[in-house]
């Protein structure tokens, strides 16, 4: 369904556990169709707005309070984030979702603009997701919290998250006890990180020992300081559903 009609007949959807919205759309018409019923018994929740009017707080906060909390099991996000909105704050609404197994939080937010996580905040993060498989965290958190994920998130097989080389990972890199997680396969890290790259990089591999490294420096991308191009996920409004035949 490609059109702004929200479907009438919601029992014809009681079995759906899929649903994909993407587009150019206000939270208007997104929170009609996440009050439907249906949708929190959905087990993957796939949206993605470019609409630069929404914050996206409200975004999450909408999603937060229609998902079944103990039933989604992926949550897909890309919403370009308002200069209002605090990157915890943003998260904090979805720690409930404890069963969750696939995490793709992009809110878009400026690298330069926004305060990064505390090693505090990525530890409540690990705390509530600790059953994450496949994590992409789109905000940068301190370098020294890889070891936080390592601890918290035992059943992490990829991690993708925006990195900060923080004073912490000094004295870390120096410690010869480190835990360690041998369930990792990938590790994607974002910033910049100049002449202290080597550091991370080694940091990072003894705490994830067999997981492949890929660095994403974004003083080489070159759109840093443009506003963010959600088209390579899609290239028209679409609102999708999978159901399962009774």
């Amino acid at each position: 369904m490609t059109d702004r009609s929200v479907p009438a007949d919601r029992h014809r959807f009681q079995n759906m556990w899929h649903l994909r919205v993407l587009g150019d759309i206000d939270i208007c018409f997104l929170r009609a169709v996440l009050q439907m019923g249906w949708v929190d018994r959905l087990q993957w929740l796939d949206i993605g707005i470019v609409h630069k009017a929404e914050s996206a707080l409200d975004v999450i906060r909408l999603i937060a309070s229609t998902a079944g909390p103990g039933v989604l099991r992926r949550l897909d996000v890309s919403v370009e984030g308002s200069p209002d909105d605090i990157q915890m704050d943003c998260i904090e609404p979805l720690l409930g979702f404890c069963e969750l197994r696939e995490l793709y939080l992009r809110p878009a937010f400026d690298y330069a603009g926004f305060p990064a996580l505390t090693v505090a905040d990525v530890c409540r993060i690990a705390c509530a997701w600790s059953s994450l498989e496949h994590l992409v965290l789109d905000i940068r958190c301190p370098a020294s919290s890889l070891l936080v994920f390592a601890k918290g998130c035992p059943m992490l097989v990829s991690l993708a998250v925006g990195i900060f080389v923080d004073e912490e990972l000094g004295r870390m890199s120096a410690d010869i006890g480190l835990p360690q997680s041998r369930s990792l396969e990938s590790l994607t890290m974002s910033g910049y990180f100049d002449y202290r790259e080597v550091v991370l990089c080694a940091f990072a591999k003894r705490v994830f020992p067999q997981a492949s490294q890929t660095i994403v420096r974004l003083e080489e991308v070159e759109r840093i300081g443009e506003d963010i191009d959600y088209s390579d996920r899609f290239d028209e409004e679409d609102i999708s559903m999978e159901v399962d035949e009774e």
